[in-house]
């Protein structure tokens, strides 16, 4: 899983950003929104993520914040 995470660094940091920005001004109410939101939140709430996470953001050069 790490290696896939570290391939993959932009999508677990600036582009989930952008997600939870316009996830707070969906309409929850709709079905299709919710699951979207529960899918995006249920890939967020692996276990040790963050710690992945960070292990990749210090492996790349010139860090990405």
């Amino acid at each position: 899983r790490a290696p896939f995470i570290q391939e993959n660094l932009l999508m677990y940091t600036k582009l989930f950003v952008s997600f939870l920005n316009r996830a707070l001004r969906t309409d929850l109410v709709s079905p299709k929104n919710a699951l979207m939101v529960f899918r995006v939140a249920k890939v967020f709430a692996q276990p040790n993520l963050a710690e992945m996470i960070q292990k990749g953001e210090s492996s790349v050069p010139g860090r990405l914040h």
